[in-house]
């Protein structure tokens, strides 16, 4: 009995050193990039379309390396991929540190696109799933880190503003590296050792040749389309507050309530007997409202924050209810392979978003682009209910 007590303690850290690391991983990879966005413009005196158009270009690697990091997870080299990745996303970051011109720049950032894709949630859950047999635990497992990871903008956004108003883009960019590779020295010391594929885990049998079960299209619609409103959130809100007026810091602290609000919808999924349609419904409904807030608020910054909030709880359910959904619709020996083509449409999504919203902003302005996103999330609640009601089993 002890030694079953100290394993699952063990087997606890090991899921709590994930969720840190998904923190530190994505605070510095994927929120950072909107932080030092308005300063690369200034420096390297280039338009908002080409900074944001580095960032896309990096996405679309993340997108193009998923499939490949979906099979080498199934093949049991999880590690290897996320190794692999931590050298890129350093290589990345001290690259675009050094950058000088628009060609430089959108160069670093496909190396740091590469890196996230073989280190943030994808992989993570991948070993998570594979390590953990029992369904509900497997379950609050990827819970927890999606709650860890919610904690990013919140803790990283705030902080990175300091180094940034302290030491300049440049050197804020070598203090990303350096949490990138104290994120992986957590890894190797209290994950990897524990995260070891279990007898009654997913099955690590390739899928690739069974057809593609019905309800899957529905949902990889609406979950791109979550990621297209998230990323393009994350990347002009920032923007669109400083045009109105609003102090940087004061910018960069609304922005941080994305990651803080997404937590409640997470910690509310950790119960059970949860409905998942009602959640997926409501986190489209939530994710619109918010929006729309936004778009509306004008020099009310309350408003803006507001809108943030609501935005993140929503996003917050939509985060989970994906992994959870494909496990609970077509099996756990599926779920690898489901996940990843909804994740590559995912990344396609996060690719394009960041410069089609820059597009808009730059024809219609920020509320255009708010205004355009909320219409978008409530256009996907009837989608969501069509998709979920013949086909949903519950958990």
């Amino acid at each position: 009995m002890a030694e079953t007590d100290r394993s699952k303690g063990e087997m606890r850290n090991a899921i709590r050193a994930v969720g840190v690391s998904q923190c530190m991983y994505w605070g510095v990879l994927f929120y950072g990039f909107s932080l030092v966005m308005v300063p690369i413009e200034r420096d390297l005196k280039v338009s908002r379309l080409i900074v944001a158009g580095a960032l896309s270009l990096g996405l679309l690697m993340t997108a193009l390396v998923t499939p490949v990091v979906g099979r080498w997870i199934d093949r049991g080299r999880g590690v290897t991929v996320m190794r692999v990745g931590v050298c890129f996303a350093v290589a990345g970051l001290v690259s675009a540190s050094c950058a000088t011109n628009a060609a430089a720049l959108v160069a670093s950032w496909i190396l740091v696109g590469g890196a996230m894709g073989a280190v943030l949630y994808e992989p993570a859950f991948g070993l998570i799933i594979r390590a953990v047999s029992d369904p509900e635990e497997r379950l609050r497992a990827l819970a927890s880190v999606s709650i860890w990871g919610g904690l990013a903008s919140t803790i990283f956004l705030p902080l990175m503003s300091v180094v940034l108003a302290a030491l300049g883009w440049r050197w804020t960019e070598i203090a990303f590296a350096a949490v990138v590779l104290l994120a992986a020295w957590i890894m190797e010391r209290y994950a990897f050792p524990k995260l070891i594929p279990s007898p009654g885990g997913a099955s690590t049998t390739s899928q690739n040749g069974d057809p593609i079960p019905k309800g899957i299209v529905g949902l990889t619609t609406i979950f791109a389309a979550g990621t297209l409103a998230g990323v393009a959130v994350t990347t002009m809100l920032n923007p669109l507050l400083i045009e109105r007026g609003h102090p940087a810091p004061l910018a960069a602290i609304t922005l941080a309530f994305l990651g803080i609000m997404q937590l409640p919808g997470r910690m509310w999924l950790l119960g059970k007997s949860r409905s998942m349609t009602t959640a997926t419904l409501g986190s489209f409904l939530l994710q619109s409202s918010g929006l729309a807030l936004v778009a509306a608020g004008g020099r009310h910054l309350p408003l803006s924050m507001a809108g943030i909030a609501l935005f993140g709880v929503g996003a917050g359910l939509s985060t989970l209810t994906r992994p959870w959904l494909v496990q609970s619709m077509f099996g756990v020996a599926n779920a690898g392979r489901l996940n990843g083509k909804i994740a590559r449409v995912q990344g396609l999504a996060r690719a394009a978003g960041p410069v089609s919203a820059a597009l808009l902003y730059g024809a219609g302005g920020g509320v255009a682009v708010f205004a355009f996103l909320a219409l978008l999330m409530a256009a996907m609640i009837p989608l969501a209910a069509i998709t979920l009601r013949p086909s949903y089993v519950p958990a």
